[in-house]
């Protein structure tokens, strides 16, 4: 099983939920193999070369797929692939540590103003994430201008943010799971959604396109 991601993140985390009951279906393990970099082209490119005998199987973000083939120059395209199915859809999220001093999308744009320049730090997880697009809606939107920093990999940025060593983040909401005690969900990238309410959103309300937290 190649995940095109590094270990930690939210692929590997959807991944697991579902590993046992497909590996009961099948009678053999799935054994993870971790190819992440160059936005998943990497373990998009292994999982290409690798033999057309149905032993190979992959997990991926659809977005970066999309991505690899539309910004990068790789040696595979949309067909090389087989597709199974789709298990998991996870909305963007702009996640900021909990002892920041900001709790809402607002009181972000107003603190920011306040600031230089650049010097408000988001993480992501790569360069080419689907949440840096909305961070770049977002700057448009406010005028203000982040320092997006990428982290290779989904796991490390989220460890980051929950130990404060940058004070804002830009995930997949329940990839981010595991650090909702140590962060506060100040807005989601989607356009409406039914996200339920979960232990993380404090009070957050969800449904219906409003969202404010």
């Amino acid at each position: 099983m190649i995940l095109t991601v590094a270990a930690g993140g939210a692929v590997e985390s959807g991944a697991q939920i579902w590993q046992p009951y497909v590996e009961k279906e099948l009678g053999v393990p799935l054994n993870f193999e971790f190819h992440n970099g160059a936005n998943s082209q990497i373990g998009f490119t292994v999982m290409a070369g690798s033999p057309n005998d149905g032993y190979t199987l992959g997990v991926y973000d659809a977005i970066s797929l999309s991505n690899t083939l539309l910004l990068q120059a790789p040696t595979y395209d949309f067909s090389s692939f087989d597709y199974i199915c789709s298990y998991m859809k996870d909305p963007g999220v702009l996640l900021a540590h909990k002892d920041e001093p900001y709790n809402t999308l607002s009181e972000l744009v107003e603190y920011a103003k306040t600031q230089p320049p650049e010097s408000l730090t988001v993480g992501v997880p790569a360069i080419n994430d689907v949440n840096v697009i909305g961070l770049h809606q977002f700057e448009e939107a406010t005028g203000i201008k982040f320092n997006i920093v990428p982290f290779n990999g989904g796991g490390k940025a989220r460890t980051a943010l929950a130990g404060r060593q940058i004070p804002l983040g830009a995930f997949m909401y329940f990839g981010s799971s595991a650090i909702w005690e140590d962060t506060k969900i100040l807005g989601l990238d989607v356009e409406t959604t039914n996200v339920a309410r979960s232990p993380g959103c404090g009070d957050l309300q969800l449904g219906g396109g409003e969202n404010t937290g």
